[in-house]
């Protein structure tokens, strides 16, 4: 896509000639979170607690992922997460279902995409989560009552890491739907 700021950024340049002082600028760093507000489109007759979601190793690194084409993968190389990836989804999850002072269910699970797709002239948010739904008012370890994976896909209103980014809270919360139908069918 020609973006300069995709590939990993060189931590020096070598050179046998002195640059100039002011000829050479780094970029700064941008730093993204999801959208934490609550969409208010769960509505459940029940209290989810919201679990740990662990990510793969791919999406480990704080530079946020592209799939640049069905067999490679890059990364921007300035724009990265504020914080833990496992931990935004689970807050954004939390925000999603509400509050849960008395659980019904409890989930958690695995953050396996979370990414830019590239696509001819544009780019598409995924999110793909595996979960596991438990009773929370069991207090011993349990059998899942779900287990599913979850696979959205929301068009990028542009191959920008911003858009990218909405589009993938609103892929989350999608998800979040997803789940809450599932649950209520427990």
């Amino acid at each position: 896509m020609g973006c300069p700021f995709r590939c990993m950024q060189l931590a020096a340049i070598p050179t046998r000639v002195g640059a100039l002082p002011g000829c050479l600028s780094v970029a700064e760093n941008s730093y993204y979170t999801l959208d934490m507000r609550d969409s208010e489109t769960v509505s459940t007759g029940f209290h989810v607690e919201v679990g740990r979601f662990v990510t793969s190793d791919a999406l480990a690194r704080p530079e946020l992922l592209i799939q640049a084409s069905p067999t490679r993968i890059e990364y921007y190389a300035i724009d990265q997460w504020a914080s833990d990836l496992g931990e935004m989804v689970q807050e954004k999850l939390q925000v999603e279902f509400g509050e849960a002072e008395s659980p019904t269910y409890r989930i958690e699970g695995d953050i396996l995409a979370f990414e830019q797709v590239d696509l001819d002239g544009g780019a598409d948010a995924h999110v793909r989560l595996r979960v596991r739904g438990y009773d929370a008012t069991q207090r011993r370890a349990s059998e899942p009552l779900l287990r599913r994976t979850y696979d959205e896909v929301v068009p990028a209103s542009e191959a920008t890491p911003e858009a990218v980014v909405s589009a993938l809270s609103d892929g989350l919360e999608r998800i979040a739907v997803q789940i809450a139908n599932d649950l209520s069918t427990l």
